[in-house]
């Protein structure tokens, strides 16, 4: 791409043509059996079965000679922002990462997620940036993580985008691909400055 990175998006389990349970499914087929546990099973996933997916993928990454693996940065969006964090508190040989819209959807609902992410702001050693609309499902991922990111010292950039432009692109993820061009400045500029200062 224009900015000299080479990108890997890869798809999750489950979802369009990838093969496997999707984790939307799963949860809602725990919501719906006597006894089950949807926030705990979303915590299970996401920290096991998700997370060595994308791990599986940035081994494959790793392995293409013209990846660079000392600029290896990850970001992702609303259940990827998620996985974004929790690759981030792995290491894996990332740099920095970019989360955006971390678990707005499932906040109010979900505290075991809750705690499991603040768990993995204290282990994360890498610069973060986390980003939201501002109108978001929920905007207390960026508070409550972003106020243990500045609590601890770590290296953490926050943003919530002020409440301009069309009003698909103020909400969850800034309405996907549409809304690409609210935050790609700014990440692409968090993103050099955290892999030259790597280098350091």
């Amino acid at each position: 791409m224009p900015a000299g990175y080479v990108v890997f998006a890869p798809v999750r389990r489950g979802h369009g043509a990838s093969e496997g349970a999707y984790i939307t499914n799963e949860i809602e087929r725990a919501r719906q059996t006597r006894g089950g546990a949807p926030g705990q099973l979303m915590v299970h996933l996401m920290e096991t079965e998700q997370l060595d997916d994308q791990l599986a993928g940035l081994a494959y990454v790793k392995r293409l000679p013209y990846v660079d693996q000392t600029r290896l940065a990850v970001a992702g969006c609303s259940y990827g922002g998620i996985e974004t964090l929790l690759a981030a508190e792995r290491g894996a040989g990332f740099k920095a990462a970019v989360a955006i819209s971390p678990a707005a959807l499932s906040w109010n609902g979900n505290p075991l997620l809750r705690e499991r992410l603040v768990k993995a702001v204290h282990r994360i050693e890498i610069p973060v940036m986390l980003l939201q609309p501002p109108k978001d499902a929920s905007l207390e991922p960026s508070r409550v993580l972003g106020a243990e990111f500045t609590r601890l010292s770590k290296r953490y950039v926050g943003k919530i985008y002020p409440a301009e432009g069309p009003e698909d692109e103020q909400g969850h993820c800034f309405g996907g691909a549409r809304g690409m061009h609210v935050w790609a400045d700014d990440a692409r500029a968090f993103f050099a400055d955290a892999l030259a200062k790597s280098r350091d």
